[in-house]
């Protein structure tokens, strides 16, 4: 069947930066937690999402239970979107730090939560997805899918920041790597290479 050409009103396809941030071991918080409790810490993490997302023209695209999408480089002017995708996540993950430490002066059991951050670049549609009855405005693509699994795979023990190549070339060196490896996501036929971005990065 030969593929038609998209609508413009559906949307189009573009170069852009996805960042998924996911609170890992957040299954375990809310068996321990009253739902009140869990609640307003997730409304404490949704918020300082929110203050960061705009932060260089960022689009924040969706609450996914307990993961954030934000989009980068929807709106024309920052051709190097991956690194002030790299820089609002830095700044998120010193955020969420400091609102686990004050958590944790109420539940010890905040002590085991902790934020893995993911960051892919590529080409995605960006537009309306789904029947004709109810559209969803998001992004779909290779890039969505690796920032998702690469957002999972950090490490559990700890926040974490891991990007792709193509994020890379974005910093410019202006951003320092930790560490760099290869990973097999799931989903994924070949390894990919992933590189851990150091928290003390900017201080």
């Amino acid at each position: 069947m030969k593929v038609k050409e998209i609508p413009r009103e559906r949307g189009s396809i573009k170069e852009l930066t996805v960042l998924i941030a996911d609170l890992h071991n957040f299954t375990r918080l809310v068996q321990r937690l009253e739902l009140p409790e869990m609640l307003r810490f997730l409304d404490d993490f949704y918020s300082l999402i929110c203050d960061e997302a705009e932060y260089g023209g960022g689009m924040l695209n969706k609450f996914m239970g307990d993961a954030v999408l934000i989009v980068y480089g929807a709106l024309p002017g920052d051709e190097r979107h991956g690194e002030t995708a790299v820089k609002t996540a830095l700044r998120i993950e010193k955020r969420f730090k400091k609102l686990c430490h004050a958590y944790r002066k109420t539940h010890a059991c905040y002590d085991g939560i902790s934020l893995g951050i993911g960051i892919s670049r590529g080409k995605v549609f960006i537009g309306k997805v789904g029947s004709a009855e109810q559209y969803d405005y998001t992004v779909v693509g290779t890039a969505v899918n690796a920032a998702q699994r690469i957002a999972a795979h950090a490490n559990n023990n700890g926040n974490s920041i891991l990007v792709t190549g193509a994020v890379t070339r974005d910093m410019a060196g202006n951003i320092m790597i930790k560490r760099t490896s290869r990973v097999t996501l799931r989903g994924f036929d070949d390894e990919t290479t992933v590189h851990e971005i150091a928290l003390d990065n900017g201080g």
